[in-house]
């Protein structure tokens, strides 16, 4: 059976699918949910459609890419109360907000991550202390740490990236950690108190404690990230900075190289910094 109406041929089911490029699923759960109905249900259960309601179901395609429930939707073109409108409209409007403030920090996270691999410090020489300007950087930060053991680690980097992910941020590649060590006492390393960072994208908005790396100059030397490996790298900078008279902020930045991390939170490989403390004019 062929229906018409004022003339013009209606769609069946699948043929008003592909004209407004959804799927014949949607459309039979569009209308047991009662949100968008066929002009005329045969007694055989056949749906057929008409091209002027093309409009509506565009109508509800965008208001759902809008992030709006079926529900919301049905009380959008149902409800005549504009205040109750008005609320569902903010409410939406507030929740993308929120994605697209997720959506940032996510592709600030991905650059950052690109960044750190283009960097030149991703590219130092192995134990060879250098000196490089740095920009400054803002960092969230964990908690102070006194114990270095796995198990103490592993529970304070799930807390902190916990605090990240509840505040919707992503772990990029460019964190580490601070370490509280003078570079004249270099070894007592393994006994320095630290806490994890991990690049903030900016100041707003979060309850996390944060820390600023200054801008300026810094004493740096790549390193294999293990205790081995950096203590070759901090004797290296100690001899480097006696026979240059170079004095260091006492705070030792240690960033991985990669997000790929490994034993105790740390890539296989690392950069240690010292800022340099200049001399008065």
């Amino acid at each position: 059976m062929c229906y018409r109406k004022r003339g013009d041929q209606m769609l069946k089911t699948m043929e008003f699918a592909q004209l407004v490029h959804t799927t014949r699923r949607t459309l039979i759960f569009y209308d047991e949910k009662g949100l968008f109905k066929p002009a005329i249900t045969a007694s055989n259960g056949y749906r057929y459609y008409e091209y002027n309601q093309v409009y509506l179901f565009e109508l509800i395609t965008s208001l759902r890419k809008s992030g709006l429930s079926l529900n919301q939707i049905n009380s959008l073109l149902n409800d005549k109360d504009k205040e109750k409108l008005v609320g569902i409209l903010n409410e939406s409007a507030s929740k993308l907000k929120d994605e697209i403030g997720n959506l940032q920090n996510a592709f600030a996270a991905i650059q950052n991550r690109i960044n750190d691999l283009q960097e030149s410090r991703v590219f130092l020489t192995f134990n060879h202390p250098q000196i490089l300007a740095c920009n400054a950087e803002r960092f969230f930060c964990s908690d102070m740490l006194e114990a270095c053991a796995p198990k103490e680690m592993a529970i304070n980097y799930t807390n902190f990236s916990k605090e990240l992910t509840d505040n919707k941020l992503l772990i990029s590649g460019n964190g580490g950690f601070l370490t509280n060590l003078d570079l004249s006492s270099h070894q007592e390393y393994r006994n320095a108190s630290f806490r994890f960072i991990q690049t903030s994208f900016n100041d707003d908005g979060y309850a996390l404690p944060q820390l600023v790396k200054p801008s300026g100059r810094y004493l740096v030397i790549k390193v294999k990230n293990n205790n081995a490996g950096i203590m070759t790298g901090l004797v290296s900078m100690h001899n480097y900075a006696k026979t240059n008279h170079i004095k260091t902020v006492p705070n030792l930045w240690q960033f991985n190289t990669s997000f790929y991390l490994e034993d105790k939170g740390a890539s296989s490989h690392g950069i240690l910094q010292y800022q340099i403390i200049e001399k008065a004019n």
